[in-house]
Order: structure tokens, then C-alpha cells, then sequence
């Protein structure tokens, strides 16, 4: 009796690693046709093309919309006979830059100003334009692949997420140097306010969403295109997150 049970015990194991060999061929071959089939990627991943079209369009227009409207103000006072305001936006920071210059038509200014409109204004823009082609334009994996590198490029030199953190931080430690240097004496020195502006707010959001959204995008971007043969995809789950 326990031969026998021996015996069908050996048995049942080689029937399941049977059973598992021939699931994980037929798994691989499907990631395979998968990878070579010229489709949008939505449809290779199994996920929402509405919610992936929606979050993508709401961070492009929260962050446009972000950087255009005053972010933070601010004040300048010396004593009580002079008082200005000045109101700033992540996107006239740029024009602002030559104001600093004794000369702004320099090369070094004008290259500045170049870069920070690139990296602060059209590289966070660029990065969702980017996401919209690879999710929804059809291709083959090979190409999806490129287009995936060129994401991870954009991404990288997006500075959306430093914007919004050094708005926030320096307006409340930009106020504390004018006055350490008020206080130390001088007569002709300004003291300087800064306040942060409720549609500030709308950059924020902007900021926040795009950091999550590009992360799960690309969580599930890379798990179709790099780990289609190592892992089965559950087509019956039906989301963004891979």
C-alpha cells in the first residue's frame, strides 16, 4: 500500500509540472504574439483607455493652467514710504530672470532662460504628450520600447516636482534672510514679504497627479514591454496599476 501511494504520489507531481510547463509555454508564446502585435499599449495591458486619457489630460491642463496663473507674491518694504508688490508665476519667472542682468542680452542670460522654460514649462508638458502616444498610438512592442525610452528621458528632466517644493519653501524662507540682513543694520536694505497665492494650489495638484500617474504608467508600461516572459499577465483585471 505504500509502494502504490509512493507511486501516485510520483505521478500527480509529474502531471502538475506537466500541466505547469504547458501553461507557462502557452504563457510565454502569448506574451511573445503580445509584444509583436501592432496595437496601442491600453489594449497589450488590459487597462482603462478612459481613466488612463483622463488623469493624463487633467495633469496636462492643471499643470499648464498651474504654470500661467500667480503661484506667490512679493513684498517689498523700506520703512514706511515704500511698499511694492510684485506677482509671480512659474512661467514669467523666465522673463524675469534678464531683470537681474546688468546686461540681459548676454549669452549666459539668454541661456538660462532657455533652459529653465524647457525643463520648468515644456518637459513636464512633453513627458504627458509622450504617455498619450505610447499608451494609444498602435505599435509594435520594438517601437512601444523606444518610445518608452524617450518617456523615461522626459520624466527624468521634468522639474515639476522641484518647482512645487521650492515654491513652497521659498516663500517661507526668503522672508526670514531679508530680515536677518535688515536686522543686522542696514539703513538702504528692503525688508522682504512673500505669500503664497490660493491658485498656487492648481499647480500642486498638477505636480502630485503627474508624479503618481507617470509612475504607474510606467509600472505598467515596463511589465508589458521587459517582463511580458517572465510574468502572466491576468487579463481579466481591468485598471491603470499593473
Amino acid at each position: 500500500y505504500r509502494h502504490r501511494q509512493v507511486l501516485y504520489s510520483k505521478d500527480c507531481a509529474l502531471d502538475v509540472r506537466a500541466v505547469e510547463g504547458v501553461e507557462e509555454t502557452s504563457a510565454k508564446n502569448e506574451a511573445d504574439v503580445n509584444f509583436s502585435a501592432k496595437a496601442p499599449l491600453f489594449q497589450k495591458t488590459g487597462r482603462s483607455p478612459v481613466l488612463i486619457a483622463v488623469l493624463l489630460v487633467t495633469t496636462f491642463v492643471l499643470l499648464l493652467v498651474g504654470s500661467l496663473v500667480t503661484s506667490f507674491t512679493f513684498t517689498y518694504q523700506r520703512g514706511d514710504s515704500y511698499y511694492e508688490e510684485r506677482d509671480f508665476s512659474i512661467a514669467n519667472i523666465g522673463l524675469y530672470v534678464a531683470d537681474t542682468a546688468l546686461d540681459a542680452n548676454t549669452f549666459g542670460i539668454r541661456f538660462l532662460q532657455i533652459i529653465y522654460f524647457i525643463l520648468a514649462i515644456v518637459t513636464p508638458l512633453e513627458n504627458i504628450v509622450v504617455f498619450l502616444v505610447l499608451y494609444f498610438v498602435p505599435m509594435n512592442g520594438r517601437l512601444q520600447r523606444r518610445v518608452f525610452f524617450l518617456s523615461e528621458i522626459t520624466f527624468a528632466w521634468s522639474t515639476a516636482e522641484v518647482m512645487m517644493i521650492s515654491a513652497i519653501f521659498s516663500t517661507k524662507q526668503i522672508p526670514n534672510f531679508g530680515n536677518a540682513i535688515v536686522d543686522t543694520g542696514c539703513e538702504t536694505c528692503y525688508v522682504v514679504g512673500a505669500i503664497l497665492r490660493h491658485p498656487f494650489w492648481v499647480y500642486f495638484a498638477g505636480a502630485v497627479l503627474n508624479l503618481v500617474v507617470t509612475f504607474r504608467l510606467f509600472r505598467g508600461a515596463h511589465c508589458c514591454l521587459y517582463d511580458c516572459g517572465k510574468m502572466r499577465v491576468d487579463r481579466s483585471r481591468k485598471g491603470l496599476f499593473c
